[in-house]
């Protein structure tokens, strides 16, 4: 493929496919360097350490693999760390590792730190974790595999997330320029759950609070409350055709009927777009790379 252009002036009729760059699967054992609160529950970890020697990370939705103590405190025993060999993860099967996916929020060169952002809550071994992560603790860290780059040229986006799509929402807005015409929906639990976004002229974002429930109808409505909004305001990336652009990453089941919605409803074509559930309710180490039928 060609490589993308991060400026606005080359927009064509039929903008540049997304650039898939492939990287050496690592594992490495990074160590905790600061933390900062972003949000009541959302916190920056810094991580730092000799093995992130050569990496790399290019596009707004790149990831990787943390792999948390099964207690959800301290730091990751040396036997439940991430193994690569000859760039295949040969430990995967082992019973005891607790991994989830987090987004690359950014890595700095200079100082040599990975920051990744973090959900703090009290249900899941990731969330305690992320409560009482503190300088001094150590992580397995496996990836990025790849590098997902651009498009950066569209006419429209439309990016939808969940509170776990914050990050990446957050790297395309950055790294759009400030003529784009984007469209955001996120989805967040609370009010507090904002956090602050680079926006251009033409960028609008929507805040949708869910407000918890309890039961069934709860879990459907936090379920619908991304495709509904993307049924209404979507228009826009679907009148753009070939030169829109549409980035999902949230919870499975939340990613599902997005997916439907613009599938049967907006008729987007299925290479415009990347689709992802970033994570599954009731799973644990969950794939986000599980297909969204």
């Amino acid at each position: 493929m060609t490589e993308t252009t991060t400026t606005a002036s080359t927009t064509t009729a039929h903008p540049e496919e997304p650039e898939l760059r492939g990287h050496p699967l690592r594992a490495r054992s990074l160590t905790v360097s600061r933390v900062a609160d972003l949000t009541p529950r959302m916190r920056r970890v810094h991580l730092v350490g000799a093995d992130l020697e050569g990496f790399e990370s290019d596009g707004p939705a790149d990831h990787v693999k943390v792999f948390i103590p099964p207690s959800g405190t301290g730091s990751t025993p040396d036997e439940l760390l991430p193994r690569t060999v000859d760039g295949a993860w040969v430990n995967r099967g082992d019973a005891g590792l607790v991994f989830r996916d987090y987004t690359v929020r950014d890595f700095d060169r200079a100082s040599g730190e990975l920051v990744l952002d973090m959900l703090c809550h009290p249900h899941g071994t990731a969330g305690r974790w992320a409560a009482q992560a503190r300088p001094g603790q150590r992580l397995g860290v496996l990836g990025p595999r790849g590098s997902v780059v651009g498009p950066y040229g569209c006419e429209h986006y439309l990016l939808v997330v969940d509170e776990t799509g914050l990050p990446a929402l957050a790297n395309w807005l950055e790294r759009l320029p400030t003529s784009a015409h984007v469209t955001a929906f996120a989805s967040i639990e609370e009010p507090e759950d904002e956090i602050p976004l680079r926006l251009g002229p033409r960028t609008e974002v929507i805040w949708l609070v869910r407000w918890p429930e309890q039961g069934a109808r709860g879990e459907e409505r936090t379920t619908a409350v991304l495709a509904r909004a993307v049924a209404e305001g979507g228009r826009g990336v679907a009148a753009a055709g070939p030169t829109g652009w549409t980035f999902v990453g949230a919870e499975y089941s939340q990613v599902r009927a997005v997916r439907g919605v613009l599938r049967d409803e907006l008729r987007l074509a299925r290479d415009r777009m990347d689709v992802s559930g970033y994570w599954r309710r009731g799973e644990r180490n969950f794939d986000h790379h599980t297909e969204v039928s």
